[in-house]
């Protein structure tokens, strides 16, 4: 596949990358969503104690509810994302403590408002993608949110302490996608093939 940067490539992409997963049947959607559990479930980001950031799912994105209870049911402090400032495509990390979660204009749950954490103190953030390529490039969709979220942290894997890992499906890979000077590379990628983790650093 040749690069894609302008933004009429991104888009033609976009549009594939949602294509395809939508299209992935129900009970294949479910068996990965439990695949991809276990493979995280088994780590050691997931004991009393730790704290990380998921995101509560939407649409066809990888179901992330099983984890969340998983997190809260071993002790782990867990923040879910909640829109600041929707001009200006801001959202910030809060506590998710168990109380009710609230649905945005988009109609994604979030959680009441509270204190925003540094994404820098998180060992582990969970990020939800429309695609990814072999060295870690992950695709958003377009609005920016995670961008402005994530863009304190240093883009060189070696030079940050927080690990960002992608929740995807395997449809949703392609063998390239250029990058931004704004994208921050993902350090590794959970689909229903298990945990894979990108090593080499990421030239634009």
């Amino acid at each position: 596949m040749n690069p894609l940067s302008d933004s009429a490539d991104r888009r033609s992409l976009r549009r594939e990358l949602r294509s395809a997963r939508a299209a992935i049947g129900d009970g294949q959607r479910r068996s990965a969503a439990q695949r991809i559990l276990h493979a995280l479930q088994a780590t050691a980001w997931f004991t009393a104690g730790r704290s990380l950031a998921l995101y509560v799912s939407a649409g066809s994105e990888v179901d992330t509810w099983a984890l969340r209870q998983l997190c809260h049911r071993r002790g782990c402090r867990v923040y879910l994302p909640r829109i600041l400032d929707h001009d200006r495509q801001r959202m910030i990390l809060c506590r998710d403590t168990g109380a009710p979660l609230q649905p945005n204009r988009f109609g994604i749950d979030e959680p009441p408002p509270g204190p925003a954490l540094d994404p820098a103190l998180l060992p582990l953030i969970a990020l939800p993608l429309l695609g990814f390529d072999a060295r870690g490039t992950r695709l958003g969709t377009g609005a920016g949110y995670y961008d402005r979220l994530l863009a304190r942290l240093p883009r060189e894997r070696h030079a940050r302490r927080t690990r960002l890992i992608g929740l995807a499906y395997d449809c949703q890979r392609r063998e390239h996608i250029a990058a931004q000077s704004h994208d921050v590379p993902l350090d590794g990628i959970v689909t229903e093939s298990g945990l894979h983790w990108f090593t080499a650093e990421r030239t634009t």
